[in-house]
């Protein structure tokens, strides 16, 4: 969220900053309200592959996790699909200013795509808070730093000097952190794994539970 806050600093730097501005503004908006259903089937995979290992039952928490993939795939689809449609009308919504309108039909062709990375990070993460990898998730938030944006300065600053190669910038970022979960969420998590280390913790709260309530 902050490397996002971070690019649309340098929005206003650009030439015609008014427009690129207002732009990066309105394309950021529609990623904003296309998330949020990849964000609550994200939120919804995390509790019931919980639960599911909690239940001892690694085969149900893969096949949910993938339906969870699934399902984020269809409903970003449908929203990217959506917004590069009416990358001419949104604008529309917002302004009459012609020069805006053709900076932001610029700038959705981008963060249209951006928006099937970005919901496969929403269930990528929920996939790996209920399997207690929630490590792996704060390691590759760093890409967005070390990668998203000092592309998106170079190619929005230096080559295209506008709001839409600010988003190439964070399309590259969040491709990679969302190609990368996906393909650790598939071939590298273990539930039977997670199911044992489960267990492993519980029984060492126990432990520390009665060693406590001795000494009490």
């Amino acid at each position: 969220y902050w490397a996002w806050q971070f690019v649309n600093l340098l929005a206003p730097m650009l030439p015609n900053a008014d427009h690129e501005t207002a732009a990066f503004g309105i394309a950021f908006e529609m990623c904003y309200i296309g998330v949020l259903l990849p964000l609550g089937v994200g939120q919804a995979t995390c509790v019931l592959v919980a639960t599911a290992i909690g239940e001892h039952n690694a085969h149900r928490a893969r096949r949910i996790m993938k339906l969870g993939y699934a399902l984020t795939f269809v409903l970003s689809l449908s929203a990217s699909a959506t917004v590069y449609a009416l990358r001419h009308e949104i604008p529309k919504l917002f302004t009459d200013d012609v020069d805006v309108h053709l900076a932001t039909t610029r700038a959705l062709r981008v963060s249209s795509a951006m928006m099937m990375f970005d919901a496969g990070n929403q269930i990528g993460a929920g996939v790996f808070r209920a399997c207690n990898w929630q490590r792996v998730t704060a390691y590759l938030t760093l890409v967005h730093y070390v990668v998203g944006i000092p592309v998106a300065w170079f190619i929005g600053m230096k080559m295209t000097h506008s709001a839409a190669g600010l988003f190439v910038g964070l399309l590259v970022s969040t491709a990679i952190t969302a190609v990368t979960q996906l393909v650790i969420a598939m071939f590298v998590i273990d539930f039977q794994k997670a199911i044992e280390e489960m267990q492993e913790n519980l029984v060492e709260g126990d432990e520390g539970d009665y060693n406590e309530g001795t000494e009490l």
